[in-house]
């Protein structure tokens, strides 16, 4: 299993949707590519991203991974 579960769901969710999940990653870089793309530009594929650090045991903020460069 990967460092990271990416979930994906749309606004249209009452509560959010964490069984969508997006795709797995190792590194910050890989949850940034799944959720806004490595073109930079935001995905399409969902309205909103979480993002579960398996390592620590947290979901991260959205500030944690969305800047990272």
């Amino acid at each position: 299993m990967k460092r990271y579960l990416v979930f994906g769901y749309d606004g249209y969710y009452p509560a959010g949707a964490k069984q969508d999940i997006a795709g797995e990653a190792d590194t910050i870089e890989e949850v940034r590519a799944i959720s806004i793309g490595r073109d930079g530009m935001p995905s399409r594929r969902y309205d909103r991203y979480d993002v579960l650090d398996m390592q620590e045991r947290r979901w991260l903020d959205e500030s944690e991974w969305a800047a990272a460069k």
